[in-house]
């Protein structure tokens, strides 16, 4: 087995991440019972026991059918397979129009999709949106793989730990996995393991089940310079909590932090784990449940309601079409079975409260915004415009979320996904102009573009405002600067960068439109000086014509003395 110094470090590090996650328990323990009872692992659950959803609980699976719309249209307004959705580009205006700059752009940009699509990171990326809109956290490993380049793990809520740097963003990962010996033959080795587990393997207690602990964090014994995985930025430690106390099963490391780690939403800097639109509506899933629990119950009690049995009744048949024979004369008018109560529901009223707490689900979780992009799909692609026009307060809400998505889940998946692809040789080399140029992720999905074209409904509404007025006030149209106007609405709108012309190449267009202008205005200044020297010379003033009679040349008064 690897011997490892800071055994006793780590293993602190890891209690300590798993009490920050047990504060957490409460609250993903009720989600997972009201909101999908299919997700979330927590201790005592048996990972071969069938998922199974309890319906005495849930009656209405409303919530339910919320969450798989909603996390399908992030998933489609998003990272759609089916459109593109990011650009690579660089920082630096002039040579984003370099054209060996933009062709290498452009491959690597197209070799990324092709990986991205033989890969099976669009069956993760729905099940990634699904936890975060239930539990506000997912993370996924994205690992190195020869076949498909890399590969990713679908976790759910519980199963994992989460600790942030300074900045707030997620850099060290832990986990308990429960793992049988033949497992862990097969993936740490024989000679790897602990002696009680060789023991097993060698008396073929193959499935007995041992639980592992490991962690991803921060290497902060590295020795920079040294190329081996021990010294990489990131360690990857795997151990057998109280046993070899000494040594670990596996000691790797990583180039880059290999967790993808996004949150819905945080409140500081300090949050590990996010909160999700799910905690916000479990009041209303609650009350939906009750209600349609009470529905039911008093549909019940109408259709068969609770009976007074006479004691002198021998017998009494409920059952539909039941006889019960009676004689009152010798039996008395109270034999039989009579209603205890009689149970009248205003059934309307009630359909009506249930549709107004499914509705208020519905717009807790997007659900109007993403149907709409959805239901696009089967037609014809929606545009940005549509979705602003129609839900601009809700991309107004959502784009703070969106935001913290692309910075913790696209942005760090694409720059994984490159740095594996570089380090496998499938990156083409970058043409020189690029060396030493920061690459940046532009994100082109309809929701990215809705997002920002949030934007330009201000500049829009003012300059129609400007317009409207400039008829009365002329001047007014000095106050806008026009250029950064458009350069603003054409960014907030995806025009691509190079096909935005740069401040001096705009300032020399118009230096010789004006200079062309000038030119053509002296031509015309010119052609009308000709044409008046040519009318005055054709006027008869007697013996002379005009002109002469001007400059004072020719005519019989004129001559040389």
């Amino acid at each position: 087995m690897p011997e490892f110094a800071n055994r006793k470090k780590i293993e602190a590090r890891f209690k300590q991440m798993e009490q920050d996650a047990e504060n957490w328990l409460p609250v993903w323990k009720e989600l997972k019972q009201w909101g999908n009872p299919t997700r979330g692992f927590f201790n005592g659950d048996d990972p071969r026991q069938a998922r199974k959803i309890d319906h005495k609980r849930i009656l209405n699976n409303k919530f339910i059918r919320a969450l798989r719309t909603s996390a399908a249209g992030l998933h489609s307004g998003l990272t759609s397979p089916s459109r593109p959705w990011f650009q690579l580009a660089v920082g630096d205006p002039e040579l984003a129009k370099d054209a060996r700059v933009m062709a290498w752009l452009d491959d690597v940009e197209s070799r990324i999709y092709a990986v991205f699509n033989t890969s099976n990171i669009y069956k993760i990326l729905p099940m990634m949106y699904a936890e975060l809109l239930l539990f506000g956290t997912a993370a996924a490993p994205v690992e190195e793989n020869y076949d498909r380049v890399f590969n990713c793990k679908s976790l759910t809520c519980g199963q994992y730990f989460l600790d942030v740097d300074e900045y707030g963003m997620v850099n060290t990962f832990a986990r308990r996995i429960n793992m049988s010996v033949a497992q862990l033959v097969s993936v740490f080795g024989l000679e790897n393991v602990t002696e009680s587990i060789r023991n097993e393997y060698k008396d073929d207690k193959l499935n007995v089940m041992h639980t592992i602990a490991h962690i991803i964090e921060p290497n902060d014994d590295r020795i920079k310079g040294q190329r081996d995985f021990a010294n990489k930025p990131f360690r990857s430690v795997y151990w057998v909590p109280g046993k070899d106390t000494g040594h670990v099963l596996r000691l790797g490391g990583y180039d880059e932090f290999p967790i993808i780690a996004p949150r819905w939403e945080v409140t500081k800097t300090t949050d590990i784990y996010g909160v999700s639109p799910a905690m916000y509506a479990m009041g209303d899933q609650k009350s939906l449940q009750e209600m349609e629990r009470r529905g039911l119950m008093g549909l019940a009690k109408m259709v068969d309601p609770p009976v007074n049995v006479s004691g002198n009744a021998k017998a009494v048949n409920t059952m539909p079409g039941g006889v019960n024979p009676f004689d009152p004369v010798t039996a008395g008018s109270d034999t039989g079975a009579r209603a205890t109560y009689q149970v009248a529901i205003d059934f309307n009223a009630l359909a009506t409260y249930v549709q107004r707490t499914e509705q208020r689900i519905d717009e807790m979780m997007y659900v109007d915004l993403f149907k709409m992009i959805l239901n696009s799909d089967q037609t014809q692609p929606i545009t940005a415009r549509e979705v602003v026009e129609k839900h601009e307060e809700k991309m107004m809400n959502l784009g703070p979320v969106l935001e913290s998505m692309n910075q913790e889940l696209h942005a760090p998946l694409i720059k994984r996904v490159f740095n594996i692809m570089m380090r496998g040789g499938l990156i083409p080399e970058p043409p020189p102009e690029l060396n030493q140029q920061m690459l940046k992720v532009n994100f082109i999905s309809v929701l990215a573009q809705a997002q920002q074209m949030v934007a330009t409904t201000s500049i829009q509404q003012s300059l129609g405002f400007i317009g409207s007025v400039a008829g009365l006030f002329p001047d007014v149209v000095d106050v806008v600067d026009i250029d950064e106007a458009a350069i603003d609405y054409m960014q907030a709108n995806g025009m691509p960068a190079k096909c935005i012309r740069s401040k001096e190449d705009i300032e020399n267009i118009r230096q010789q439109k004006q200079q062309a202008m000038q030119q053509q205005q002296m031509a015309q200044d010119m052609g009308a000086m000709v044409q008046g020297a040519k009318t005055l010379s054709d006027a008869k003033l007697d013996d002379n014509n005009a002109l002469a009679a001007i400059t004072g040349l020719g005519g019989a008064g004129s001559g040389v003395v």
